[in-house]
């Protein structure tokens, strides 16, 4: 479910996710659960506000986990030469 939100966070066209972007890819859940799983990744700083209180975000790549996760899939797929990975 946060995979589903955060690559909707991505979205080239659009940075900015609502919890409307959000709902196709949640059938089965409420305009209110889906308010708490954005949340949950808003108080994860895996989402970050626009402003104060506003209820569109991006995703907030501040995130050591989320950063972490980027670079290893970027390493992955060779977009990391293999001496910044530490391997020589």
């Amino acid at each position: 479910m946060e995979a589903t939100v955060l690559a909707t966070s991505l979205r080239p066209d659009d940075a900015l996710v609502k919890s409307a972007d959000v709902a196709p890819h949640m059938p089965k859940l409420s305009a209110t659960q889906r308010t708490y799983q954005i949340r949950k990744l808003v108080d994860r700083r895996l989402l970050i506000p626009l402003s104060e209180g506003a209820r569109s975000y991006y995703a907030g790549f501040a995130n050591s986990y989320l950063l972490r996760g980027v670079m290893k899939a970027l390493a992955d797929e060779g977009f990391i030469a293999p001496a910044m990975e530490g391997k020589t």
